[in-house]
């Protein structure tokens, strides 16, 4: 399959631009909300003023298809409580300045927004800004509005054994297993992985029960941990997926049921990657097909 000439020749609409404003706007807002509200209510808040965002797209004159159906569904409940009942505090470290900085990111910037935490010699952002924010070892946690893109599609399927490739800090795969999935994850970085096991133990015990984590390559579909316990509901990728590796995409759709979704951040250019989302079709004679495609950055 050409993923390069699919991301080229589709049809879908890139994400509206208002929806990166809300990024650093919603953040704002957030943080202006009075210290005595709950943490994790925060997030929520921040999930709707997406979600309202995101509506916006279903009035564009070229939406269509599977886009539509996504941003019917984006004030789902159970998402929005599956958000509710993880704060994403519990993921982010602290870094020293130095680690900080090396991500890019302007800590005069965070102070100005009052959205820098500061411990003895180690900082953090706040948690409740819709960005993408590190978590050391070169590695992010990804930004709430796309891990509740994510869980939406996701909740299409209501139920089922999930597979999420790059565990990252665990906070993602901690919003899967909360709608009530049995969540498979790994990493291709072993402290990452120990790190997502504690900040999981954090959490209550009934999510522990429902997710595994193991060291594996995530680029390579043919790893024990990831082969032995397919077939999937679900195959989703928190990394920008690399265009040179676009052909061992087409493994992972072998490795989900009938009906079965694949997100993969599909890197376009540089640092820029637009979700491809595949279902595998229910019928062994349409054995798959392309169910949309849309931006997840700027070009």
């Amino acid at each position: 399959m050409d993923w390069t000439e699919l991301l080229e020749e589709t049809g879908f609409s890139e994400l509206i631009s208002t929806i990166w404003g809300t990024m650093s706007k919603g953040g704002q807002e957030i943080l202006e909300l009075p210290e005595e509200e709950r943490t994790n209510e925060r997030m929520v808040r921040m999930m709707q003023m997406i979600a309202e965002e995101w509506k916006n797209y279903l009035e564009l004159p070229d939406a269509g298809g599977m886009d539509v159906e996504i941003v019917k569904r984006l004030d789902d409940e159970p998402v929005f409580s599956s958000f509710y009942r993880v704060d994403r505090d519990l993921f982010i470290p602290f870094l020293t300045e130095e680690e900080l900085k090396s991500y890019g990111i302007s800590l005069e910037k965070l102070e100005e927004m009052d959205a820098l935490r500061r411990e003895g010699e180690l900082v953090k952002p706040e948690p409740y800004l819709n960005e993408a924010l590190p978590i050391g070892r070169k590695a992010t946690c990804s930004a709430p509005y796309l891990i509740h893109t994510y869980s939406v599609i996701l909740r299409m399927l209501e139920k089922g054994r999930v597979f999420e490739a790059g565990t990252g800090s665990g906070y993602h795969l901690a919003i899967t297993a909360n709608l009530g999935f049995e969540a498979y994850s790994a990493d291709i970085d072993p402290e990452l992985c120990e790190f997502a096991k504690g900040n999981l133990e954090k959490l209550d015990q009934d999510i522990l029960k429902r997710v595994k984590i193991e060291e594996a390559n995530c680029l390579d579909p043919e790893s024990k941990f990831i082969r032995e316990n397919a077939p999937y509901d679900a195959v989703y990728f928190t990394f920008l997926y690399p265009k040179e590796k676009a052909e061992t995409l087409e493994k992972w759709l072998d490795y989900l049921k009938p009906g079965g979704f694949l997100l993969a951040p599909l890197q376009h250019s540089g640092t820029t990657g637009r979700l491809v989302l595949f279902q595998k079709a229910l019928f062994p004679l349409a054995y798959r097909f392309g169910a949309g495609c849309f931006s997840l950055g700027r070009d």
